[in-house]
């Protein structure tokens, strides 16, 4: 199920659908307050696809994606993470900037987001939290980073 450029949603609610495999949305949808919820979409993915693909800056919309309620996997780069509403139980956001503050090559999610951030020129990413992580990102969020 794919969302291009160029679509614009308004306060639309995904609710536990099914289909297939993964939800995908293209940086250059115009996303205003995006709501998905359940279990049966496995994946949600907003990324960048190619660096060239271009993100709208939007500074009249203050929520692109809500994903509180959400429980499938979470891959969301391309779009400013401090625009996507977060459960802090299962998803966390990555700002590399925060992270350079500690050594990544000790931390069980470590560098690789990082790297994907930098090749497609994004400044922050959202994504789930994986069981082997809880601990290290628990850590880290009572060191004082932004994640």
């Amino acid at each position: 199920f794919w969302i291009r450029d160029h679509v614009t949603m308004k306060n639309v609610l995904f609710e536990n659908i099914k289909c297939g495999s993964d939800l995908e949305f293209k940086v250059g949808a115009c996303l205003d307050n995006v709501k998905i919820t359940g279990k049966k979409t496995k994946e949600l993915i907003c990324r960048k696809i190619f660096p060239e693909d271009i993100y709208y800056e939007r500074p009249e919309i203050d929520v692109h994606f809500d994903i509180s309620e959400f429980d499938g996997w979470v891959e969301i780069y391309g779009i400013p993470a401090s625009k996507v509403i977060t459960h802090p139980d299962k998803q966390y956001k990555f700002f590399p900037e925060e992270f350079k503050k500690i050594d990544l090559e000790k931390s069980s999610f470590s560098h690789n987001w990082k790297r994907e951030l930098e090749d497609f020129e994004c400044e922050s990413g959202v994504f789930n939290i994986q069981d082997e992580q809880r601990e290290d990102i628990n850590k880290l969020r009572e060191m004082g980073l932004n994640i």
